[in-house]
């Protein structure tokens, strides 16, 4: 049986608050530290694991069993200092993970140097509730990095009715479709040919380049509407003609075409002119 792990999260702010309450309702081991009395009793009803202190040296958070955590995430922001000790201490007692908030970038650069990883997430959220606010269709946003983002949209009209394979996302806009979410649940499974109905969500990914989208797209819809099996049909034999192996096979039967008319023609040329030496002969 897999033993849990531990998780540490230092300051039960705003921000260290739902963290360690989150991981904690997950049935994960948590132990939450903060200065404030009465914000270490609130996680007390869900963590036994809750102390209170007002120092961060190496001393005091290995008494608490800091040193024994998988992962311990940083939550103080608004004191530097504070942060940045807390992190080096808790780097230096050998725990293998150590994630750092930051509200600068100048604090960032220095809690990396340190060897954490760092999270901006006033910064995060700015940056999602103002796509929301420009992208009507949007639902939901993460970033994986600079170059890539998962959104959860809605369709537009013009995309419903129609199939993955028929909007060509990933050659025109290069989207990648990976997952479907409708009123049934969420497909993370299905064929190119599956067609997008009213209240179907896309997830996708975008690509971007610093910081700024190489590409958007609308993708919402408000009706839907029923794929024509004349259409269905023109779309597979378009994709037919277009495949290599048809591309392949039509030039093998051409070529052999070509051959075969050549040496009908040679063989009726050289049949008519025996036809004249014989006649020839006779006279």
């Amino acid at each position: 049986m897999k033993s849990k792990k531990i998780y540490g999260v230092i300051g039960l702010g705003r921000f260290g608050m739902p963290l360690a309450q989150r991981l904690a309702l997950a049935g994960e081991e948590v132990i939450g530290v903060d200065m404030n009395e009465e914000k270490v009793e609130e996680f007390r009803e869900f963590s036994d694991l809750a102390f209170v202190t007002k120092s961060l040296h190496k001393e005091v958070l290995r008494e608490m069993g800091i040193q024994n955590c998988d992962l311990v995430v940083v939550c103080i922001g608004s004191n530097i200092e504070a942060s940045i000790l807390a992190t080096m201490n808790i780097i230096n007692l050998g725990v293998p993970t150590v994630i750092s908030k930051a509200t600068s970038e100048v604090q960032g650069e220095v809690l990396e140097k340190l060897g954490a990883k760092v999270v901006y997430p006033e910064y995060d959220m700015a940056i999602r509730t103002a796509k929301k606010i420009l992208q009507k269709n949007l639902r939901d946003y993460i970033s994986m990095g600079k170059d890539v983002e998962i959104v959860e949209v809605e369709l537009t009209n013009k995309m419903i009715g129609k199939s993955i394979l028929d909007l060509d996302l990933r050659k025109r806009y290069s989207l990648n479709v990976i997952a479907i979410h409708h009123e049934k649940g969420i497909e993370l499974e299905f064929l190119p040919s599956y067609q997008l109905k009213k209240g179907d969500v896309i997830g996708t990914a975008t690509l971007s380049y610093a910081n700024q989208e190489l590409t958007t797209i609308n993708l919402v819809a408000a009706e839907s509407m029923e794929k024509s099996q004349l259409l269905q049909i023109g779309s597979v034999m378009k994709d037919i003609f277009s495949s290599l192996w048809f591309i392949i096979i039509a030039s093998i039967i051409g070529v052999l075409l070509i051959v075969y008319i050549t040496l009908t023609l040679l063989y009726k040329s050289k049949k008519k002119k025996m036809r004249k030496v014989k006649k020839y002969r006779k006279m």
